[in-house]
């Protein structure tokens, strides 16, 4: 799930998509893996309690673990994403208004820091390399393209690799990649469907009209909290740092009192809940299976970050 939008509520949804090739600023650390030849650089643990940051995490040091055995050298980082984000602010808006008004959405810092990354280790590595020897970095890392398997999601057909570093460790950390990977893909667009539910709800709809009303009297002409948090990240990517985080509270704290009037967050975020309860008993053997699957990896996740700190 990308653009900002994080969207693990009910249903603890996993990111699928490879985090940890950004690179961290921490001192450079071999586990012990590989020889001087290759090895596995792993630049800092998680001081995160976030499942997911764990995870990422993890699957790039067993991945990285795996590329070192096919002879190459590979960098791990935490993905660092700025403040970690309430979910359901995410998709309904803010009702903090003391919040809002002294950081905003947090959009504006975490994008400047974004932009002013160190390069990614393994960019820097691959650039060392021949031709050849990328190619068969990739290839090691995601493996072949005609062994990928095709899972269905709403929006069509995903392409996931089936061998390689990335799917042993996912196989590693969840079980065999055909069970884990379309059980990930259905989870991840749960919150998406009971999203659309929501958003279409009578009660929901009445509570935006007072919010859009609220916020046009402000000055503001947004169509949704998710606009507002667009605005935002539009204007941090095209101007200075000092102006988009002004226009950032401006707008953030003008949300805030806004949702609180309009009881929108409050009242959608209930609305989610009921919603997905109702999603959860129709498929219920399935999301068990999905959560017993991810929170084992979590365990796993956490053993590694104790492992490599001693």
């Amino acid at each position: 799930m990308n653009g900002g939008k994080k969207a693990l509520l009910f249903f603890s949804i996993a990111v699928l998509a490879v985090s940890g090739l950004a690179a961290g600023v921490a001192v450079w650390k071999s586990d012990g893996h590989g020889d001087q030849r290759s090895k596995l650089n792993v630049l800092d643990v998680p001081d995160s309690a976030d499942p997911d940051v764990l995870l990422a995490w993890a699957e790039n040091v067993l991945a990285g673990r795996c590329m070192v055995h096919q002879g190459f050298t590979f960098s791990v980082a935490t993905a660092r994403d700025g403040e970690a984000a309430d979910p359901y602010e995410q998709l309904y808006g803010t009702d903090d208004v003391n919040r809002a008004r002294q950081r905003g959405y947090g959009i504006s810092p975490a994008f400047h820091q974004a932009t002013r990354a160190m390069p990614d280790p393994n960019r820097e590595y691959l650039e060392t390399l021949s031709v050849q020897d990328r190619a068969r970095f990739d290839t090691a890392y995601f493996g072949s393209e005609s062994a990928a398997i095709q899972v269905a999601s709403e929006a069509g057909n995903i392409s996931v690799g089936a061998e390689g570093c990335l799917a042993n460790a996912r196989s590693e950390l969840y079980g065999g990649v055909a069970e884990w990977a379309p059980l990930d893909i259905w989870a991840t667009g749960l919150d998406s469907q009971v999203y659309g539910v929501v958003i279409a709800h009578p009660k929901y709809l009445a509570s935006l009209t007072t919010w859009r009303s609220c916020m046009a009297a402000l000055k503001f002409v947004v169509s949704d909290p998710g606009n507002s948090r667009d605005r935002v990240a539009q204007l941090a990517g095209s101007t200075d740092l000092r102006k988009a985080e002004q226009f950032e509270r401006a707008i953030a704290t003008a949300d805030a009192g806004c949702n609180k009037k309009a009881n929108l967050r409050g009242l959608a975020t209930d609305l989610h809940k009921s919603q997905a309860e109702a999603v959860a008993r129709k498929d219920a053997a399935k999301l068990a299976d999905y959560r017993e699957r991810r929170n084992r990896a979590v365990v796993l996740a956490r053993n590694l970050v104790t492992e490599l700190q001693n």
